[in-house]
């Protein structure tokens, strides 16, 4: 897919970095590196929302960003993590730049993720056309505020069976396609399913016949229900189907092996490789987690169940019920 480039020469509106300011950056995602150079520049959000001085990264070598990256239609990143993993500390994000300018009122932004529909980023508050009010529920994020780190109540169900206990947390990331959960547990998910792990893609391959259970977590004493329909994932041809859920790293320490787990290590057909890179992208994901936590990585399948509301200056994340016909 063609990608829009910005070429600073061209804008009348850019602007050198100031004397002494960070110049480049590097990032590891799991996919690989990506690096490049900063520059400040006037930046609109839709239509009207306007920053005159924004400092900005231009990425240079985007190969780390993996297959996704070069299917898919968007052009860059925007990132709306705390501002403590920006990788230029001195510089203002995005939002907090539209706070200072008085653009939006609140450091709250939140999502509504379609189902097979467009979606929707409040930035400065909530969509209340969208979701009803009432059913809110707010939860403190765990200390150090780095991600969107809520704790869970001790169980997470699967099918209605308790497939994992003790104490739990959950990274609400709307940059993540699928959900992800502790290896041993998640072996043991796919494996009632007769999952065969296919590590070209890191999912496990299953029977587009198989009835996949609902995934369950529980926020704030409230449970909050995957069904199971939307933890299969079909490649362009409906033949070929994978679990939603894959294994998350919890930094380098965990590195369970695969030995004794049946896996699909014959050469699989291209097509079907590039449909499902194209939908989630490749590699682990590694983040690092609280000692004593047993956390979990909820992407795009989890958040489209219900509107998600977050709140940077009183950090909590909420969930709303959606309204009918939404």
């Amino acid at each position: 897919v063609a990608k829009n480039v910005f070429i600073p020469s061209s804008s009348t509106t850019n602007k050198e970095l100031p004397s002494g300011s960070k110049s480049s950056f590097a990032i590891h995602y799991g996919s690989g590196p990506v690096s490049g150079v900063f520059t400040i520049d006037q930046v609109t959000l839709g239509q009207d929302d306007v920053i005159s001085d924004q400092t900005f990264g231009l990425v240079e070598h985007s190969s780390g960003l993996g297959a996704l990256y070069q299917k898919a239609k968007f052009d860059g990143i925007l990132g709306l993590a705390f501002p403590i993993l920006s990788q230029n500390p001195g510089a203002h994000t995005v939002v907090q730049n539209l706070l200072a300018e008085n653009v939006i009122k609140s450091h709250v932004f939140s999502f509504y993720v379609g189902k097979d529909k467009p979606g929707e980023v409040a930035i400065g508050g909530m969509n209340e056309k969208l979701m009803k009010k009432e059913t809110l529920n707010c939860i403190d994020i765990m200390e150090p505020a780095r991600y969107w780190l809520a704790e869970m109540s001790d169980q997470v169900k699967f099918g209605g069976e308790v497939v994992s206990t003790g104490k739990h947390a959950g990274i609400i990331d709307s940059g993540t396609s699928l959900i992800y959960g502790p290896k041993a547990v998640v072996m043991k998910m796919a494996l009632q399913l007769g999952g065969m792990f296919m590590p070209q893609v890191n999912l496990f391959a299953i029977s587009c016949d198989k009835k996949v259970p609902d995934l369950e977590f529980n926020f704030g004493g409230k449970p909050y229900v995957v069904p199971g329909k939307d933890l299969t994932m079909k490649d362009v041809t409906g033949t070929h189907c994978f679990l939603g859920i894959s294994m998350m790293m919890f930094g380098e320490e965990d590195e369970e092996s695969m030995a004794d787990f049946e896996t699909m290590d014959e050469e699989v057909d291209l097509g079907i490789t590039e449909d499902i890179e194209k939908l989630v992208g490749v590699g682990e994901s590694k983040i690092p987690i609280p000692a004593g936590v047993t956390a979990w990585l909820v992407g795009d399948k989890f958040m489209m169940q219900q509107y998600n509301v977050f709140d940077v200056e009183k950090k909590q994340i909420c969930f709303a019920e959606l309204k009918e016909g939404i």
